[in-house]
C-alpha cells in the first residue's frame, strides 16, 4: 500500500474537525495512501472507514448473540454458511460463547462453523443409508456399534422413506434408540424370562400377560433346540404356536372341545371313545375350581378319566382291587367285602350279558355292603341277638350275648381284622361251652378241665382244694353264682397268698409280699433282717415254712432287736453327753415290751433317743490369720476371705465339719487401717454336738500400702473405633410406573467413569417401584462396566444399586473418603434430593494405649472398646496386666478414677506409652 507524504493541511484545517475524531482522521488519511488537498476529503474518506468498521462490528455482535444471517457471516469474512447450515451454526457459535464466557473471534467463529459442516456432511451421509460407525459418532448420535449398524442403517432409511424427507440429527437419535432397545428386548426374551414389554419393544405381537409364561418357556425351548439366540421371525413364530395353542385350552375349557382341539393343545390320551366323559370332567373340574384350567389341570382331568375307565374294565373282569373300585369312584367297597363283591359283580355281568355300567356296579356293591352290614356290627362288639340271626350263626341268646360280643371283640383284637361268618361261629360255640364249665364250678366241685374250659388261670392240682373252697365260700356270701371274672378273682386271691409264702421263703420277699400273706410286723428297715431269719430257719427245717412257722420267725426277729438297742443304751457313757438328750433315753427304757407292737414301739423310740444324743465339743483346730492385703487393697468387706466351715473335737476324740452361719466383726474392722482384727464365728451347730461352751474365732490381718498411680477423670468409657462408611445416595420415593414417552436419564459419576442411566419404559409390577428402579440402575452399572472391562469389569464395580418398597439407593461397595459417587443430567433431581456422596474414613481417635511397668516386665494395655463401667473397664485393664506377667493391679477408685497399684510395697510402678497424658 503508498502512504501520502505530507497533508498539506492547516492547523486551522484539524480544528474543524470534531475533537473526538481527530486521532480517527490521522489513521484514515494515513491508510489511504494519497495526498488530500482539503478537508472536505479527508471527512469523506474518513466516512467510508467509518461506515465499513461499523458494519463489521454488528455483523459479530449478531453472530455472537446468536442470531446472524448468512449476509453477517459474509461480512465478518466467515466462510461455508449457508442458508440450510446457518440454525445449526449459529445455535453451535452460542453454546460455544456459553462455553468460553465471552464472545468469539473470527478464527473461533470459523472453527465453530466448519464442525457444524463437518456433523452436517455426516448426517447427509447417514440418510443416505450406507454409513459407517464414524459418521455417527462425527454427527455426535451416540449408542451405534458395529453390530447394531445394519440395523440402525436400515432404521434411518426407512423412517426417511415414511416421512419423505431427510432425518434430523434428533430424529435420527430416536431411530437408534428404538434400534438399541429392540435388540435388547430380543436378547432379554431370548433369555427365557422376558416381560410383555419386552416383546411390544421387539414389535413382536401377540404376547400378552395371560400367556408370557407360555411364550417364554416355548422361545427357551427353541433356543435350546437350535443351539443359539433366535432371530426376532423365530420368536414371533413361536408365539404364534403358542397362542394356538392356547386358543384350543380356551375351547377345551367351554366343554365342547374336539379331539382335535386336545390334540393342538399337545394334551394326550384323548380319543372319541371317551371324549365325552373327558369334557365332562373338564366342565366339573372348572365350575369346582372357578376359572378355566390350565394344560396341565386339564391333562391331569383326562388321565384321571382314562385311569376311572379303565378301572371299570378291571372290575368288569371279576378280579379287581379295592383301588380299582376307588379309582371308578365306586364307594363302600372294602378289602373285607372285596371278594364278595367281585363274585356279585361277575354273576350280575353273565345274566346281563355284557359289561356293567358304573351305576350298575354301584348297585351290586351296595347289595353286598347290607348282606355284610350284619357280620360288620357284629365285628363292633355291641350287636344284638338279631345281627347274629341276620348273620345266620346260631346259638346265640340274650344269656350269652354279652359273652359272645366280648369273645368276637377278642378273637378280632387277637386276629388283627375283622372276623368272618364261619369264625364268629367259632366263637360262638366256644363260649357256649365255656358257660356250661362255669356253671359247673359255681357247684363247688369243679375239676382243673373245668377251669380250662373256662379260661379260668393259674388253677393247678396244687391248688384246686383251696380254689374250689374259696368259690363255693364267695357264691355263698354273694348268695349267687359267680361271674368269670368274680372266679378268676378268687383264684387270683389264693395263688397271690401262696406265691407270697413262697417267695417269702426264698429269703428275697418285699414287705408287700410279706403283708399279701397276712403276715405283720414287717417294715423296710426289718426286712432284710426277717428275710436272712426265715431263710435261715428254712435251711434248718429242709423244707418251706407255713405261714405259721414264718410267723414264729419273726416274732423272735422282733425280740432279738430289742435286746439289741438295749445292750447299745447300756453301752453309752453318760458323761459325753448333755443331761436333756441322755434323759430321753431313759425315758425309751422304760416302755412296756409285752406284745410284738409294743416291742417294736420300744425297739424304735429307744434307737431314736439314742441317735438324737447331743455329744459336747471339748475344742476346735486351729485357724491360721488371714493376710486381707494392704490398707490400700484390702477389701472393705471380709466375708468372702473368712473360712465356711470349722472343724471341732468331740468329747470321744472324734472331729467334725461345723459350718459357719456368719463371722461378728469383734474390733471394728478398717481396710485402710493396718492391724490385726478378731471376728467371732456363728455356727450352724448340727443336731448331734453341743458347741455351747467353746467360742471360735479368727484373726484378720491388714498390712502397710504399697505405692500407686491414680488415673485422671474418666468422663467417658467408650475407647471404640467407629467404623469407615459407604459413599451412598437415597432417592426420593418413586411415584411413576411408567416412564413411555416420558424418559429420565442422569449420569453417574463415580472412580474416574461416567455411567449413563436411562428410563422410558414400563417397570415390572412384578417387583415394588423402588425395587424396578433400583434393579435399571443396577442394570445399567454391570452393563457399563462389563462394556468396558468384561467378566472382570462386573464383578469388581466399584459401586452398586438396590431398591426397597418405593425407594432405591446408589452405593459404593468400599469405605472411606476415596469412596464418592456424583450425579449429573437433566434429571437426577428428578430421582434424587442431593447428587453427591462421600464416605467417611473410619475413626480411631478414642483408641487409647498405655504402658505398665514394675521395673522387670513391661503391660501393654489397649482400649479399643466400649465399657458399660468403671468395674468393666478396670477388669479388661487387669486381664492386660495378668497377660504380661506385670506385678500390678487395676483397681476402682471411683466411678470416674481408678489406679495402678504395685502388688508389694517393694514394687515401684510406672506408667508410659502413647496415651500416658490422656489417662494419668
Amino acid at each position: 500500500m503508498t502512504h501520502a507524504k505530507t497533508l498539506n493541511l492547516s492547523l486551522d484545517d484539524y480544528n474543524v474537525l470534531e475533537l473526538e475524531y481527530k486521532m480517527a482522521v490521522h489513521e484514515a488519511v494515513y491508510n489511504a495512501g494519497q495526498d488530500y488537498v482539503n478537508i472536505e476529503d479527508i471527512k469523506r474518506t474518513f466516512e467510508v472507514s467509518v461506515v465499513t468498521q461499523k458494519k463489521l462490528q454488528t455483523a459479530m455482535i449478531a453472530i455472537n448473540a446468536g442470531i446472524a444471517t448468512t449476509q453477517d457471516y459474509s461480512t465478518a469474512g466467515i466462510t461455508n454458511v449457508t442458508s440450510e447450515n446457518l440454525a445449526e451454526v449459529n445455535a453451535a457459535v452460542a453454546t460455544k460463547k456459553t462455553t468460553k464466557g465471552s464472545d468469539l473471534n473470527k478464527q473461533e467463529i470459523q472453527t465453530e462453523v466448519d464442525v457444524v459442516v463437518l456433523k452436517l456432511v455426516a448426517i447427509v451421509a447417514i440418510n443416505a443409508g450406507n454409513a459407517t460407525v464414524q459418521n455417527y459418532v462425527t454427527a455426535e448420535i451416540t449408542n451405534v456399534t458395529s453390530e447394531n449398524l445394519a440395523e440402525v442403517n436400515v432404521a434411518v432409511a426407512t423412517k426417511k422413506a415414511t416421512i419423505g424427507l431427510d432425518l434430523t440429527k434428533q430424529e435420527i437419535q430416536t431411530e437408534v434408540d428404538m434400534v438399541v432397545l429392540k435388540l435388547a428386548s430380543i436378547k432379554a426374551i431370548n433369555t427365557g424370562n422376558a416381560i410383555v414389554q419386552d416383546y411390544a419393544n421387539a414389535g413382536i405381537t401377540n404376547v400378552i400377560s395371560e400367556n408370557l409364561a407360555e411364550v417364554n418357556a416355548a422361545v427357551s425351548a427353541k433356543k435350546t433346540t437350535k443351539g443359539s439366540d433366535l432371530t426376532k421371525q423365530e420368536i414371533q413364530i413361536e408365539v404364534d404356536v403358542v397362542v394356538l395353542k392356547l386358543a384350543a385350552i380356551v375351547a377345551i375349557n367351554a366343554g365342547n372341545a374336539t379331539v382335535q382341539n386336545y390334540v393342538t393343545a399337545e394334551i394326550t390320551n384323548v380319543t372319541s371313545e371317551n371324549l365325552a366323559e373327558v369334557n365332562a370332567s373338564v366342565s366339573a373340574k372348572k365350575t369346582t375350581k372357578g376359572s378355566d384350567l390350565n394344560k396341565q389341570e386339564i391333562q391331569t382331568e383326562v388321565d384321571v378319566v382314562v385311569l376311572k375307565l379303565a378301572a371299570i374294565v378291571a372290575i368288569n373282569a371279576g378280579n379287581a382291587t379295592v383301588q380299582n373300585y376307588v379309582t371308578a369312584e365306586i364307594t363302600n367297597v372294602t378289602s373285607e367285602n372285596l371278594v364278595e363283591v367281585n363274585a356279585t359283580v361277575a354273576a350280575k355281568k353273565t345274566t346281563k350279558g355284557s359289561n356293567l355300567t358304573k351305576q350298575e356296579i354301584q348297585i351290586e356293591v351296595d347289595v353286598v355292603v347290607l348282606k355284610l352290614a350284619a357280620i360288620v356290627a357284629i365285628n363292633t362288639g355291641n350287636a344284638n341277638v338279631q345281627d347274629f340271626t341276620t348273620a345266620e350263626i346260631i346259638n346265640v341268646t340274650t344269656e350269652n350275648l354279652a359273652e359272645v360280643n366280648a369273645a368276637v371283640i377278642t378273637k378280632k383284637a387277637t386276629k388283627g381284622s375283622n372276623l368272618t361268618k364261619q369264625e364268629i361261629q367259632v366263637e360262638v360255640n366256644e363260649v357256649v361251652a365255656k358257660l356250661a364249665a362255669i356253671a359247673a364250678i359255681n357247684i363247688g366241685n369243679a375239676t382243673v378241665q373245668n377251669y380250662a374250659t373256662a379260661e379260668i388261670t393259674n388253677v393247678t392240682s396244687e391248688n384246686l382244694a383251696e380254689v374250689n373252697a374259696a368259690v363255693l365260700a364267695k357264691k355263698t356270701t354273694k348268695g349267687s353264682n359267680l361271674t368269670k371274672q368274680e372266679i378268676q378273682v378268687e383264684v387270683n386271691a389264693i395263688v397271690v397268698t401262696l406265691a407270697a409264702i413262697a417267695v417269702i421263703n426264698t429269703g428275697n420277699a418285699t414287705v408287700q409280699e410279706y403283708a399279701t400273706a397276712g403276715l405283720t410286723n414287717i417294715t423296710s428297715e426289718n426286712l432284710a433282717e426277717v428275710n436272712a431269719a426265715v431263710l435261715a430257719k428254712k435251711a434248718t427245717t429242709g423244707s418251706n415254712l407255713t405261714k405259721q412257722e414264718i410267723q414264729k420267725v419273726i416274732d423272735e426277729f422282733i425280740e432279738a432287736r430289742l435286746t439289741m438297742v438295749k445292750d447299745r443304751a447300756n453301752d453309752l457313757q453318760r458323761g459325753y453327753y448333755t443331761q436333756e438328750s441322755y434323759a430321753a433315753v431313759v425315758q425309751a427304757l422304760e416302755l412296756p415290751e409285752t406284745t410284738n407292737a409294743e416291742k417294736i414301739t420300744k425297739t424304735k423310740e429307744l434307737t431314736e433317743a439314742i441317735d438324737d444324743l447331743k455329744m459336747y465339743v471339748t475344742s476346735i483346730t486351729p485357724i491360721a490369720a488371714i493376710q486381707a492385703g494392704n490398707s490400700e487393697t484390702a477389701p472393705e468387706n471380709v466375708d468372702s476371705l473368712l473360712p465356711n466351715t470349722i472343724e471341732v473335737v468331740l468329747a470321744d476324740g472324734t472331729t467334725k465339719i461345723v459350718t459357719v452361719l456368719s463371722w461378728v466383726d469383734e474390733d471394728s474392722y478398717d481396710n485402710t487401717m493396718s492391724g490385726s482384727y478378731t471376728f467371732t464365728a456363728e455356727l450352724n451347730v448340727p443336731t448331734d454336738i453341743d458347741a455351747s461352751n467353746i467360742t471360735i474365732s479368727v484373726e484378720v490381718v491388714v498390712i502397710e500400702k504399697s505405692e500407686s498411680v491414680m488415673s485422671k477423670e474418666i468422663t467417658s468409657f467408650d475407647f471404640t473405633t467407629v467404623p469407615g462408611t459407604s459413599a451412598k445416595l437415597n432417592s426420593k420415593p418413586v411415584t411413576d410406573s411408567d416412564f413411555t414417552g416420558k424418559e429420565k436419564s442422569f449420569t453417574i459419576l463415580t472412580d474416574g467413569q461416567r455411567i449413563p442411566v436411562t428410563i422410558g419404559w414400563k417397570l415390572s409390577t412384578d417387583f415394588t417401584k423402588g425395587q424396578s428402579m433400583g434393579g435399571v440402575v443396577e442394570s445399567a452399572i454391570q452393563d457399563y462396566y462389563y462394556r468396558i472391562q468384561g467378566a472382570d469389569g462386573l464383578m469388581n464395580r466399584p459401586i452398586y444399586s438396590v431398591g426397597f418398597d418405593d425407594t432405591f439407593y446408589i452405593s459404593s461397595f468400599n469405605t472411606g473418603s476415596q469412596s464418592s459417587i456424583t450425579l449429573e443430567g437433566n434429571d437426577w433431581s428428578y430421582f434424587f434430593d442431593q447428587n453427591n456422596s462421600v464416605g467417611k474414613d473410619a475413626d480411631t481417635s478414642k483408641n487409647r494405649l498405655f504402658n505398665v511397668n514394675d521395673g522387670v516386665k513391661t503391660a501393654t494395655i489397649q482400649l479399643t472398646g466400649k465399657f458399660s463401667s468403671m468395674e468393666k473397664l478396670v477388669s479388661q485393664i487387669n486381664a492386660q496386666i495378668k497377660r504380661d506377667g506385670v506385678s500390678a493391679i487395676a483397681e476402682k477408685v471411683d466411678d470416674t478414677h481408678f489406679k495402678i497399684t504395685a502388688v508389694s510395697p517393694s514394687v515401684k510402678v510406672t506408667i508410659g506409652g502413647t496415651n500416658k497424658d490422656d489417662l494419668f
